[in-house]
């Protein structure tokens, strides 16, 4: 009789993780499969110093909090003044390469993309606008990254854009502090 019941329970829990299991893949499905992120800053300079220090890869070494922890070890390849079609390959210590890709470079815009081991390819989208109340320039950090099926990816999406956040305004931040200290 209790071998019986024993069964019952396991069959009734092993049902209900099931049940879980699938109500939790079915609103993943409804999960956007894109990440989103943006932040913007003024930058007392015009747009042509700030393009350069975004366009040239080796650059990055004058603002980009990763490459500013790493100066010593950092290694860049290619990493000359990019036009669409060419690449970056940065290796930070401890990290797998990371490999920038120039879309598009435009007078108003710069678009690279971002790919680090076998994640996806994220796509980063920086504009460039006078602000003519601060006689600025106002600089837009756009990015894009897509999200995975798997239910565990889509709800760790939606932290993604705030964990990753941080590192977007100490990125601008160290570019208005470079761009306007030259």
């Amino acid at each position: 009789m209790e071998q019986h019941n024993i069964k019952r329970l396991l069959k009734a829990g092993l049902l209900g993780l099931t049940g879980l299991m699938v109500l939790v893949t079915l609103i993943s499905f409804l999960l956007p499969s894109e990440v989103h992120g943006r932040r913007g800053i003024v930058i007392q300079s015009g747009s042509e110093p700030i393009r350069a220090q975004l366009t040239g890869f080796y650059n990055w070494k004058n603002w980009h909090p990763q490459c500013i922890a790493h100066t010593d070890s950092i290694r860049f390849f290619n990493a000359g003044f990019a036009t669409a079609g060419s690449t970056c390959r940065i290796n930070l210590p401890g990290n797998k390469p990371v490999v920038y890709k120039m879309v598009k470079d435009d007078s108003l815009f710069v678009i690279f993309t971002e790919k680090m081991g076998n994640q996806p390819e994220v796509e980063h989208t920086i504009t460039f606008a006078v602000d003519s109340a601060t006689h600025g320039t106002y600089v837009d950090w756009k990015f894009i990254a897509p999200v995975k099926w798997y239910p565990w990816e889509k709800f760790a999406g939606i932290f993604t854009e705030t964990i990753t956040a941080p590192g977007y305004e100490a990125a601008l931040a160290n570019l208005k502090k470079f761009v306007e200290g030259n």
